[in-house]
């Protein structure tokens, strides 16, 4: 039972830190909006405060101990859950790689939330997770959205010229 408790321990403390790095990049992006894109700064300032929300339910659950988990694992691919370290943006990174960094991990979290809501006993815990999944999800499209009215139509256009 301890192998277990520390396998849902990862998977969680990991779900905490990719919330709190979500928060934190989408704050930071933000600030690196144009002024002319004000929609797109608030929309990034929206998503900022949903993953602290997010991260404060997955930290309800995780004081809750494991015994809300059924006896198997989480099966995952996630490469910093694996002892290997994640693709990472800095300061420095451009608005374009930090969105399909962000797109990205939004996708490897909801596939996380998923692995967790199929391993939860009880139906609330499951219910949270799966709904995260969902919002993780939408995050996703969000960007992609976000993504495309900054680059794709300067990106055509650029190849048109």
């Amino acid at each position: 039972m301890a192998e277990l408790t520390t396998l849902f321990d990862e998977a969680l403390e990991f779900a905490i830190n990719n919330e709190r790095e979500a928060q934190a990049l989408y704050l930071e992006l933000s600030k690196k909006m144009p002024l002319s894109r004000p929609k797109i700064k608030e929309a990034l300032l929206v998503l900022s405060q949903e993953e602290e929300n997010h991260r404060q339910q997955i930290l309800q659950i995780k004081n809750k101990g494991p015994g809300v988990f059924k006896a198997t694992p989480p099966q995952t691919t996630f490469p910093s859950l694996q002892g290997q370290q994640a693709p990472q943006v800095d300061s420095q990174s451009s608005i374009k790689e930090v969105l399909l960094f962000a797109i990205a991990q939004e996708k490897d979290a909801r596939e996380l939330y998923k692995a967790l809501a199929q391993q939860a006993e009880e139906k609330d815990i499951r219910e949270i997770f799966r709904t995260l999944s969902l919002f993780e999800q939408e995050h996703q499209i969000r960007l992609e959205k976000i993504y495309n009215q900054l680059f794709s139509i300067a990106e055509l256009g650029a190849s048109q010229a």
